[in-house]
């Protein structure tokens, strides 16, 4: 309803319509970020603990909740069982056995958005390999998790 000069919208292209056809009833150029899917890749002869910690440090960071996360991790099967490992190991040393008890995770920002992180888990087809501690709604906390082998036309591989 507003006139503005130009509008900038970062998020999912589901608000990014109504953004544009918005912007359009008045002609007013915009900008969208629309995100995707970050991939990581780890290759055989990649220094298997700094690849983990930078991994996991960039997925982990406020729960995941930026556009610049790591989604997913291509890994080459010579490099696969010794990343696993270093994974699993540094969401323990990291959060301890519960993670809903450490300082140094936060919780989802709301409801909603639990809700969708809780369905993208679940309806994932992934083997869990970490998650320490249990989703709780009230407090909108879902543990770091580790997932292997989700289905690629999984909601959780196509969604941001």
């Amino acid at each position: 309803k507003l006139r503005w000069d130009h509008i900038l919208y970062t998020g999912n292209g589901v608000v990014a319509r109504v953004v544009a056809k918005a912007a359009a009833e008045h002609l007013t150029p915009i900008t969208l970020e629309l995100g995707g899917k970050s991939p990581t890749i780890v290759l055989p002869g990649a220094n298997i603990p700094v690849a983990a910690r930078r991994i996991l440090s960039g997925k982990f960071f406020n729960c995941g909740q930026i556009c610049i996360a790591p989604d997913y991790a291509l890994v080459h099967k010579d490099a696969e069982a010794e990343l696993v490992k270093e994974m699993q190991g540094l969401v323990k040393s990291w959060y301890g056995e519960d993670a809903s008890t450490s300082d140094s995770f936060g919780r989802i920002i709301n409801e909603r958005h639990w809700d969708r992180v809780r369905g993208l888990i679940e309806s994932s087809g992934a083997k869990v390999l970490a998650q320490p501690g249990k989703m709780n709604q009230a407090s909108k906390f879902i543990p770091p998790t580790l997932l292997k082998d989700p289905s690629v036309d999984s909601a959780i591989m196509q969604e941001e």
